[in-house]
């Protein structure tokens, strides 16, 4: 009994000497994480131990370190040779430009660090012992079908930090807006920046997402009926269109128009015309992709044009906007674009009948939209059953009910006034009636007059 009482203490005492000796033949490891922030490429960062006779200084970076990036960098030694005695590291940086820096003193541990540029030295030393701020924006769309009244982001791994409205106003039904987060860039990981993002619409109805992380992405706030899974907002933006209204004006018919976006490999161009597009028409084309897509980055159209007789033209950036496009015949350009980004002029005509049984003395055509002042269209009494023609010349995108509406007036020599408030850009015929002929509330009628 006494000899298997020997033998089990042995083992132990050999089982403890094998864990003493794996220790002290162990390895520790610290990180430095390095950040740029000297205003370009870093080509290269040595460690050299000064406390290790003959170590000489290799430079750690596989490739030049970019303004903003960051990378880290580790050093890895015998278990127990840490210390200050036997660990001391020169550390030294070269920027693409020559730009020198150095810490003699660099100690075992795990830090960040970063490196600054010449004039932006607080002290004595090259680096700082900070990380530098960091920023990600979360684009925020408002597709909820009213108004939000509130948007608010908590870090909930920071304690006692508070839910703070970030809208200024209303984020209306359909706008963007761009909500912004800034932290230590050693701070953006899932333990120390996880967001409680928490919306309000005016309504009343309340929208979260609990774990919003640190990134910067798109995100879209939804109706409480739109939503198909079990969040309330999605990390995708909603689609968004921009529509050229194409004139021709080649003086011959268009055959072909397409429109290619050079920032999307692979797309190709597609005739959008349907039929050939007469010369004086116009029509509507339009491009659809994601909100966050419009920008010069991810958007620009090759737009080209070909008319019957076989003359091209070509457009190679058009970016994402709701525009006039003129197609210029080739001897009507007055640059070296075959395209204008103004509307051609439009003409519609009023044919006025005069019916009143007596002269008109006065007669006003005024847009109410751009407030233009008031002005007899008249040179002389217009005599009964006389006819006159009044033309508006306008662009012909303003030619809507949105930019384009007259009030019609006008006064006899007997001082009766007739009126119509709401007249549209149209080539139409009108008559001017007598008090007493009227069949209806107005003082006009949109037909001619029995011959």
């Amino acid at each position: 009994m006494k000899h298997t009482r020997y033998l089990a203490l042995l083992a132990a005492l050999l089982l403890a000497l094998c864990c003493v000796s794996a220790y002290a033949e162990g390895e520790e490891t610290c990180t430095y994480t390095i950040y740029n922030q000297t205003g370009e490429a870093v080509v290269e960062i040595s460690m050299r131990n000064t406390k290790a006779e003959g170590e000489e200084a290799v430079n750690m970076l596989a490739e030049p370190l970019a303004d903003g990036a960051s990378i880290e960098l580790s050093k890895t030694v015998p278990a127990g040779q840490t210390g200050r005695d036997v660990f001391e590291l020169e550390f030294v940086f070269k920027t693409e430009s020559g730009y020198t820096g150095t810490f003699p003193t660099l100690h075992f541990e795990t830090v960040p660090i970063t490196l600054l540029k010449e004039d932006a030295k607080t002290g004595a030393t090259d680096i700082s012992f900070f990380a530098p701020d960091v920023t990600c924006t979360y684009t925020v769309y408002n597709v909820t079908g009213e108004n939000v009244v509130e948007i608010s982001l908590r870090n909930t791994k920071v304690e006692g930090e508070e839910a703070v409205n970030m809208l200024e106003e209303p984020l209306a039904d359909g706008a963007s807006v761009q909500l912004s987060k800034t932290v230590k860039a050693d701070k953006t990981g899932r333990d120390d920046f996880e967001l409680e993002f928490v919306f309000k619409t005016e309504s009343g109805y309340t929208g979260v997402f609990p774990k919003l992380h640190f990134e910067t992405v798109p995100i879209s706030l939804l109706a409480e009926d739109a939503k198909t899974g079990a969040t309330d907002i999605s990390f995708f933006a909603p689609d968004v269109t921009c529509t050229y209204t194409v004139y021709n004006v080649t003086g011959e018919n268009v055959v072909e128009i397409s429109l290619r976006n050079t920032k999307v490999e692979g797309e190709e161009a597609v005739n959008m015309l349907e039929e050939p597009l007469a010369d004086g028409a116009s029509v509507q084309l339009s491009k659809t992709v994601k909100a966050d897509k419009t920008g010069r980055d991810d958007f620009e159209l090759e737009f080209v044009f070909k008319t019957e007789s076989g003359y091209t033209g070509v457009f190679p950036k058009l970016h994402f906007e709701t525009v006039p496009i003129s197609l210029l015949a080739e001897d009507a350009k007055t640059g070296a674009t075959d395209i204008s980004f103004f509307a051609p002029d439009a003409t519609c005509t009023y044919t006025i009948y005069n019916q009143t049984g007596e002269n008109v003395v006065e007669f006003f055509l005024i847009n109410l939209i751009t407030g233009e002042e008031a002005v007899n269209l008249l040179e002389e009494p217009l005599a009964p059953g006389a006819v006159i023609e009044l033309s508006k010349t306008v662009k012909a995108d303003k030619t809507g009910r949105e930019d384009f509406v007259l009030l019609l007036a006008f006064k006899t020599e007997s001082g009766y006034s007739g009126s119509f408030p709401t007249l549209h850009f149209e080539t139409v015929p009108i008559t001017l009636l007598a008090e007493d002929a009227k069949t209806g509330a107005t003082d006009i009628s949109f037909t001619a007059p029995a011959e």
